[in-house]
């Protein structure tokens, strides 16, 4: 089992990135479908309400960077993207597997990712932050990936600070889509 939390940058293989970072996000993308679809790996993607919103207001800039075709599983992502936002509408943690996507969506509550204060450890956009908050609260009994072609949120994220604030922190592996895809080949 696999637990995934897609800063946004994640889901859109365009718009100014590397041209290995496009192709990471594409493989990624379509290699994670796959996966799913043959049931190699169970993953398990963590969200809470507000990154759902950061999800919804970047559907606009992929439309206008023209990044079609997507990728199997982020086409599937943004067509599921209502589904998915109804499931955010629980006030607790829930749990939600969509067959259509192929993956888990577990849903942090807000009650819970606010207990993590992080404005100490990192100067990191507030979007940002809450990507690291949901890790923090999957960390405490799981390990947590949190996949990213930020160069700015992996430079500026200290997690050995974070592992001094939080000593849960060290289950958290920040990634880039191909070094995780990788990982789940082997």
């Amino acid at each position: 089992m696999m637990r995934l939390v897609l800063n946004v940058c994640s889901l859109i293989p365009c718009c100014g990135k590397s041209k290995e970072d496009i192709e990471g996000i594409r493989s990624f993308g379509n290699c994670l479908a796959e996966f799913v679809e043959h049931g190699r790996e169970r993953i398990i993607i963590c969200v809470s309400k507000k990154l759902m919103k950061t999800y919804f207001s970047k559907l606009r800039e992929i439309e206008r960077c023209g990044c079609h075709p997507l990728p199997k599983f982020h086409a599937s992502f943004y067509r599921n993207i209502s589904r998915i936002a109804r499931i955010t509408r629980h006030k607790k943690c829930t749990s939600k597997k969509l067959k259509t996507l192929g993956v888990c969506i577990h849903v942090i509550g807000s009650n819970i990712v606010n207990k993590y204060v992080i404005d100490d450890i990192c100067s990191l956009p507030e979007d940002d932050k809450e990507v690291v908050k949901i890790a923090l609260a999957i960390a405490k009994k799981d390990t947590v990936y949190i996949v990213t072609v930020d160069e700015h949120f992996i430079k500026c994220l200290d997690l050995r600070k974070l592992e001094r604030k939080y000593s849960h922190a060290n289950r958290i592996k920040v990634v880039k889509p191909q070094d995780l895809l990788v990982k789940i080949e082997n």
